[in-house]
């Protein structure tokens, strides 16, 4: 159990995005996926079975009303959203006035794979979010550092997709360690 994400949102309701079998923050929380059957096979190659799906749609399509959660996280998902400006800007339309936002993301370097890739920057993240991407040809679309991560919300708080307070920064994360936990507050 993660004592960061405890700290910022025990006993509160949400959602989390893409939950995984295999990382159980035991959140109070209704699952969001596409349904992915490439990762329901993975967690299920981990002998788990995957996590049940309550709503299923984009992390940048939620249909639920307007700051109706505590809430929203995810853990080792943004990086394979092709438009993270957006899905953040969802998560900040249905999460309440000072509720949060708590993202793991992993390290730029987690997958072998990713290792001699460059970081994404804001300004890749701003022609995806302006063509409204919708598909990108990468498992991980995004790679980012604690730092370069911040960056892009606080850009995004500049240009007014949100209005987000970092709260806290944790890296490596005290979960699974491959990544960093960020808390951000909506600020409405």
């Amino acid at each position: 159990m993660s004592r960061c994400i405890d700290k910022w949102l025990s006993g509160k309701r949400g959602l989390e995005i893409g939950a995984g079998a295999q990382n159980n923050y035991r959140l109070n929380a209704l699952n969001v996926s596409i349904g992915d059957q490439f990762f329901e096979d993975h967690q299920r190659s981990l002998g788990l079975e995957p996590s049940p799906i309550h709503i299923k749609a984009d992390a940048a399509s939620i249909p639920v009303d307007d700051n109706s959660q505590d809430f929203v996280f995810s853990s080792h998902m943004i990086e394979h959203h092709p438009n993270p400006l957006k899905a953040i800007q969802e998560w900040y339309r249905v999460v309440r006035p000072k509720g949060f936002i708590v993202m793991v993301v992993p390290q730029r370097d987690a997958l072998e794979s990713d290792k001699e890739k460059p970081l994404t920057d804001v300004a890749t993240q701003w022609e995806r979010y302006n063509t409204n991407i919708t598909t990108a040809p990468d498992v991980h679309h995004s790679r980012w550092t604690s730092q370069t991560f911040v960056e892009m919300l606080n850009e995004g708080t500049k240009m007014e997709l949100w209005k987000l307070k970092i709260c806290e920064v944790m890296d490596p994360d005290d979960q699974v360690t491959n990544g960093f936990i960020v808390v951000a507050q909506v600020l409405k």
